[in-house]
């Protein structure tokens, strides 16, 4: 199995999200329209806590209507509010891996 990373062009044609509703680790993020993520793509938005910038990344779960998805936060989700801009990736969540989980 291949994972390809979308091209610079293709990254930039997408659109940012806004969170509209927070629940524990669950996100709802309204997108232009016709611009909404697949289900399983890997969403990303930047809190500051502390003073410090956090990433968190969320995986689309559902596609609600009305240019709405419900994200879960592989985070916790302290820190954001509503209004956060929220990134799509373009792509699934993607994770490292080395010799120890290749075998």
């Amino acid at each position: 199995m291949t994972v390809t990373e979308p091209t610079s062009q293709e990254a930039g044609q997408l659109k940012s999200g806004r969170i509209v509703a927070i629940a524990g680790p669950v996100v709802d993020v309204e997108f232009p329209t016709g611009e909404l993520p697949d289900i399983n793509f890997a969403l990303e938005m930047t809190i500051n806590v502390g003073g410090e910038d956090i990433t968190v990344v969320a995986e689309t779960a559902q596609q609600l209507g009305n240019s709405r998805v419900r994200a879960i936060c592989m985070k916790p989700t302290d820190g954001l509010v509503r209004g956060t801009e929220v990134r799509n990736l373009g792509h699934p969540l993607q994770m490292p891996v080395g010799d120890g989980v290749l075998g």
